[in-house]
């Protein structure tokens, strides 16, 4: 019998390319972005089958190929570094998929804007599960969703595009993960407006979708070159306790195309203080709903244009 690996025994390393679609060597330095458990993997291997006709029961032998665009599934913890101004790992992730970052001295700030895809690198990236390493080259990050949940510490989802390697066996590397505190969307320091009110949602859910597309090139293992990434949209869903109409009425907002500022506020300790605006909200569907038996909006909203600032802003501090 062969050996057995473990996912409970496995890392993930993450590494900015010098060279589009060259991979680079990953080490110690590039293991410290922390994951939740069971993380995806899907080689994105094709399968062309040969469907002719026969006289001869069975299938005829099909060719596996493609453009083979590997994808990772992935679930960070917000971590904050432990220190107000100071990075954090993770910060990898958001600047590949379309965030600038301008490091300040007590605070971080990460911007969704058109010009950060003209600067952003693709990357190597692997997981390792237990010594068996998988990588892919040229990647970026294809989606994120944050996810916020009161009383509950938020989470970036990521799914990663990029090209295919064959698995190899590769020692773990040595990995240093943030010091800082994994803090809850909770107490008083966890505060949540729209519209300049107050609401009462338990969750604020936000979904990045970038454009990306394979480079397909011939001569390569994986015939492609790297993923080629642009801007995309975001929205984000709330699930408010319905107030009066005379206090606040998402319909009536939605149809008057009503844009408004969001903004959120998670964590108190210095270093894993996360903040969250969105200054062009729009309501795109309303739909009545129950939390129990509590009367509650299903509110969805797309984050507009916002040229000085971004359509998203989040600050460390």
């Amino acid at each position: 019998m062969g050996v057995a690996y473990s996912w409970q025994i496995a890392q993930f390393l993450f590494k900015e390319e010098t060279n589009e679609g060259t991979a680079v060597s990953l080490g110690n330095d590039d293991a410290g972005i922390p994951i939740l458990a069971d993380p995806d993997v899907d080689p994105g291997i094709g399968f062309q089958p040969r469907n002719a006709i026969s006289t001869i029961a069975g299938s005829f032998q099909g060719a596996a190929g493609g453009l083979k665009v590997g994808k990772f599934r992935i679930r960070v913890p917000l971590v904050g570094s432990g220190t107000a101004g100071t990075a954090p790992i993770w910060r990898l992730l958001l600047m590949n998929g379309g965030f600038t970052e301008v490091d300040g001295a007590s605070n971080v700030v990460y911007a969704y804007l058109a010009s950060a895809w003209g600067t952003t690198k693709t990357a190597t990236c692997a997981l390792n599960c237990n010594g068996l390493e998988y990588k892919l080259h040229g990647a970026r990050v294809k989606s994120m969703r944050l996810v916020a949940a009161l009383g509950e510490a938020p989470i970036l989802e990521a799914e990663i595009w990029g090209a295919h390697n064959v698995p190899t066996n590769v020692a773990h590397s040595t990995s240093t993960y943030p010091a800082g505190k994994w803090e809850a969307f909770a107490g008083t320091t966890g505060t949540f407006t729209y519209d300049s009110v107050t609401h009462e949602t338990s969750k604020l859910e936000i979904d990045i979708e970038n454009v990306c597309t394979p480079r397909p090139k011939a001569g390569l293992a994986s015939n492609v070159f790297s993923v080629h990434g642009g801007p995309g949209s975001i929205t984000a869903s709330i699930d408010p306790t319905t107030d009066a109409v005379a206090t606040y009425e998402f319909q009536t907002k939605m149809i008057a195309n009503t844009e408004a500022a969001l903004a959120a506020v998670m964590g108190s300790t210095a270093g894993s203080i996360l903040s969250i605006a969105a200054g062009k909200a729009q309501i795109i569907s309303v739909k009545p709903s129950r939390r129990e038996h509590t009367a509650i909006d299903e509110i969805g909203l797309a984050f507009n244009q916002n040229s000085t600032t971004g359509c998203l802003v989040l600050t460390l501090t």
